[in-house]
């Protein structure tokens, strides 16, 4: 059995907009207009450290070697451990470090990467994420279609629910009222379904998503656009609102696919460069966009392939 958990990040993920938000400009005759669910609070979870200079300590995933890094620029050390394949997702839930592969999740601990549980023969899995109350939602790839299983605490499926002809897959984040955020395509959209897996939101996306989350709080949504390299902010509307990187604004850095993101509260977006599609010394794995979308931190060391996730636990020198 597995504990009710709290999900540790800058980025409280799966909140909805609280009551009252702003959601003009949704197609009022093809979706369901009602974001709101409960009401949430950011939770700032990265640990701010005074100093000179910008350093991170984060967890990285890199799905080329299969690996699971933490990397502490500020106190140095860190480790590295073996991960089963198909690695994608990634969350820190107290002391643990939940992970998606490709047979179903890992749970790893924080302090050295030691396994300690998991839950495997599934098939297709892009995503695993941690419920309130102890259970697990994966996100599965099976033919044209999307796969959402529930699992409670025990590690039993107690639901399933199919999302038709929604192929490429990658990561999914549940909502409070029981809606799921998750990119798919082609076409390439940010699409919230119902508890039945219905249609209910939808907005287009400028290139392949890999993972939208919502802030709490806000009707806004950010997603990352893979081949377009940006993280972007998108109104209910689907207006483009904000945006962090872009192979065309930043032609010199090196970008050539953003995958996993964390948004930090203040407007500073750690971002990964995958480099699964050309070679790995191509540009930096992550970078760090400043609010104004100017580039304050990248982290390219020897020895990295693709890196598809990361999760910051602690930062130095950013605003």
């Amino acid at each position: 059995m597995r504990a009710a958990v709290v999900v540790l990040g800058g980025l409280a993920l799966g909140c909805a907009p609280a009551d009252g938000d702003d959601t003009d400009g949704l197609d009022t005759d093809a979706v369901d207009t009602d974001l709101a669910g409960e009401p949430c609070v950011p939770g700032d979870a990265v640990e701010r450290v005074a100093g000179e200079g910008v350093a991170l300590r984060f967890l990285a995933v890199d799905n080329g070697r299969n690996r699971l890094a933490l990397v502490d620029e500020i106190d140095g050390g860190g480790w590295e451990v073996a991960i089963p394949p198909g690695a994608r997702d990634l969350a820190v839930v107290g002391d643990e470090v939940l992970l998606s592969v490709g047979t179903g999740a890992v749970w790893l601990a924080l302090a050295d990467g030691a396994e300690r549980d998991r839950v495997d023969g599934f098939t297709g899995v892009q995503s695993a994420r941690p419920l309130a109350d102890g259970g697990l939602l994966l996100g599965r790839q099976d033919g044209l279609d999307a796969v959402l299983t529930t699992l409670d605490a025990a590690g039993d499926v107690v639901g399933e629910v199919r999302v038709p002809t929604s192929v490429e897959l990658r990561l999914v984040r549940p909502l409070p009222d029981g809606h799921v955020l998750l990119t798919r395509g082609p076409p390439y959209r940010v699409v919230e379904v119902d508890a039945e897996g219905a249609e209910v939101w939808a907005v287009d996306l400028p290139g392949k998503g890999y993972v939208a989350e919502r802030w709490c709080g806000e009707a806004t949504t950010y997603a990352t656009t893979g081949a377009d390299a940006r993280l972007v902010a998108l109104a209910a509307d689907g207006a483009i609102t904000g945006s962090w990187g872009g192979r065309e604004a930043h032609a010199d850095v090196g970008l050539d696919w953003a995958s996993g993101f964390h948004l930090l509260p203040g407007g500073v977006a750690v971002v990964t460069n995958w480099l699964g599609h050309v070679s790995s010394d191509f540009g930096p794995h992550v970078v760090a966009w400043g609010p104004d979308d100017t580039l304050l931190w990248s982290w390219d060391p020897d020895g990295i392939d693709k890196i598809t996730n990361v999760r910051v636990l602690a930062a130095r020198g950013l605003p």
